[in-house]
């Protein structure tokens, strides 16, 4: 994957697009907050109901469901709110050591918008 700095987009003009990442962020909420309810409900089902074996069915369901929409959010890329093209994913070099953040960058508006996509623990 190809890295970037932060300090390198802002020297050359590019403005940070929060439009763009609240899109995209937006069309994953559809999907995880019923997954995190059901997941809830399957819990519910299992531990303070008769229904065991549907509440098990439940959970398991939701699991998948919101770890596919994990791992989409993962590799998927936000569209640019002013070109509507898709934005180019970098790494971004020079932030925390326990951070993942990647920067997606769209060249022909200039702008850029940014994620942390991953915390490393101790």
């Amino acid at each position: 994957m190809k890295s970037i700095r932060l300090k390198e987009l802002l020297r050359e003009g590019y403005e940070e697009d929060s439009v763009s990442l609240r899109q995209f962020e937006r069309g994953y909420a559809a999907v995880t907050i019923p997954g995190v309810i059901g997941f809830a409900f399957g819990f519910y089902l299992i531990f303070g109901s008769e229904w065991r074996t549907e509440g098990s069915i439940v959970s398991a369901i939701c699991f998948v469901v919101l770890g596919a929409a994990c791992v989409h959010a993962y590799r998927a890329r936000p569209k640019s709110a002013k070109t509507g093209q898709r934005m180019e994913k970098y790494e971004r070099l020079g932030g925390r050591a326990e951070e993942v953040e990647f920067i997606y960058v769209d060249h022909a508006s200039r702008t850029f918008c940014r994620r942390v996509a991953a915390t490393r623990g101790d």
